[in-house]
């Protein structure tokens, strides 16, 4: 009898883990999450070169929510934290699952010590990437990359906010998530816009992989940043140089 227990507790514990809805953790393209942007490009092996520039709006991965087709609109610090890279892949005909791409975007954070800043590529923390598909038909290529994703990650949170106006205008927002361990995620997003005159419409298929481990980190530099300028302040209540 005990022997019977032991087996179905065993059974039960698999079955809750097996539907749990989370992945191994997710990775981009292998790399290790928190790796600087130097080991990010040297990922790529110069065949794709990743260009970096300093970046103002570096993105809290928990509030993203898979809008990633217009960052504007999403949280973001407001001060430099951090590096973006950048791949424009349509001219070095990269393609992802038999899909080209326009470009490749490699988020990493600034890292802290000691209350200090360090801003030196080699000290910064990857923490999310995203491709830009270069398709026309995007909803078969969102059905397909679905399809693909679950096949290695299991079904994904399917989200649906397609809205239609009065006007007969219609707004397409679709987005898959798939959860992984460690606060690792890939979401795949579909939105658009299409006029009901059929003067203007547009759709972006992106897919996003992240580690919401960053955000603490990226709140911190903010905070620090943000001391700074008021102790500048501070510093320069009598100083009427120029005006």
């Amino acid at each position: 009898m005990r022997k019977l227990l032991s087996t179905i507790i065993i059974f039960i514990i698999a079955f809750v883990c097996a539907n749990s809805g989370f992945a191994d953790e997710i990775q981009f393209r292998g790399i290790p999450w928190l790796s600087s942007l130097s080991e990010v490009q040297a990922s790529f092996g110069g065949e794709v070169p990743i260009d970096a520039v300093e970046e103002f709006q570096m993105l809290l991965v928990n509030d993203l929510n898979g809008d990633y087709s217009n960052i504007n609109e999403v949280s973001h610090v407001e001060y430099p934290s951090g590096w973006i890279g950048i791949c424009p892949a349509s001219f070095y005909d990269v393609s992802v699952a038999g899909y080209p791409l326009d470009e490749i975007d490699i988020y990493c954070s600034y890292d802290v010590e000691d209350g200090i800043i360090l801003k030196n590529i080699g000290s910064s923390k990857f923490y999310l990437a995203a491709y830009r598909f270069n398709v026309s038909n995007v909803e078969e290529a969102y059905s397909d990359l679905q399809q693909k994703m679950s096949s290695l990650y299991g079904e994904g949170e399917i989200a649906n906010n397609d809205y239609e106006y009065f006007t007969g205008d219609v707004t397409i927002d679709r987005t898959t998530t798939w959860n992984g361990d460690s606060n690792t995620k890939a979401v795949l997003a579909y939105r658009g816009f299409d006029d009901a005159s059929g003067s203007f419409s547009y759709a972006h298929l992106w897919l996003t992989y992240s580690t919401s481990d960053a955000d603490d980190l990226i709140k911190t530099i903010c905070q620090i940043q943000s001391g700074d300028e008021l102790n500048r302040i501070d510093q320069n209540r009598s100083n009427t140089d120029g005006l």
